[in-house]
């Protein structure tokens, strides 16, 4: 299922954020937006899931225009980890991971040994089982954001959209996060600040500047001194990644 981006333009309190974007993402595994601070990154991955509405334009998985989906429609399509995590919560974590299973279950269905071993899988991937009966509030800012990363995958949908999944960890779990990405059977976009890690970690690479994609293409033809220098206005040395010849940047 390719997810598809239409002369797609958002406006926020009558000021465009993005322009007239074009793209079609599905033949890569691991998509990453990459851009400076206002871009339009975010405000273009809130689009995916029906958390911002275009005022032109299109987003449709397959041919179905998401625009027109219910949400518990879309919710079995992508399951989203946002930017700015959920607030406190009194919810243990076991519970808070079972609430990504809701859009699969009817109007009057209960929750069952189905989805409490999806949720058990799932908390054991991410080395969460020990927090299963911590709540929620009561952990640190990387251990939520892995938490609420369970809960995108108990979602069991094809798309993964991730709004910088990386903030709030240290290396070690940023590594862990992002290889546990890579081994998934879904399509992935991520939004990325870390352009290093995304030329580790992704198949593609969409470059936004100014509410506008200024090119994609795989890391090697995107991560360059002289895209580095128009986007992000900064001067920096590009070497080859001495395992993999993947890009790296030293600033």
């Amino acid at each position: 299922m390719e997810l598809k981006v239409k002369t797609l333009k958002v406006e926020i309190e009558g000021t465009e954020i993005l322009h007239g974007i074009d793209l079609v993402l599905g033949d890569k595994k691991l998509t990453g937006i990459i851009g400076p601070n206002g871009s339009g990154k975010s405000t273009l991955i809130k689009t995916f899931y029906k958390a911002m509405k275009p005022s032109h334009g299109s987003v449709l998985y397959g041919d179905e225009d998401v625009g027109d989906m219910p949400q518990k429609r879309c919710a079995r399509i992508a399951s989203v980890l946002p930017q700015h995590r959920n607030g406190a919560t009194d919810l243990a974590v076991f519970d808070l991971v079972l609430m990504g299973r809701y859009p699969h279950k009817g109007f009057m269905d209960s929750m069952d040994h189905r989805d409490e071993k999806r949720t058990t899988d799932a908390l054991e991937l991410l080395d969460l089982a020990k927090f299963s009966d911590r709540k929620f509030a009561s952990l640190s800012g990387g251990e939520k954001q892995l938490v609420l990363l369970a809960r995108a995958l108990v979602q069991d949908t094809p798309w993964l959209l991730l709004d910088e999944p990386t903030n709030h960890l240290d290396i070690r779990h940023q590594l862990r996060l992002l290889d546990i990405l890579k081994d998934l059977d879904k399509k992935i976009v991520v939004v990325f600040h870390d352009l290093s890690l995304a030329s580790k970690y992704c198949d593609h690479l969409v470059v936004m500047k100014s509410g506008m994609v200024v090119k994609e293409g795989h890391p090697s033809d995107i991560v360059t001194p002289a895209l580095i220098r128009e986007v992000y206005d900064i001067d920096a040395e590009v070497i080859p990644h001495p395992r993999g010849g993947r890009p790296v940047v030293l600033l």
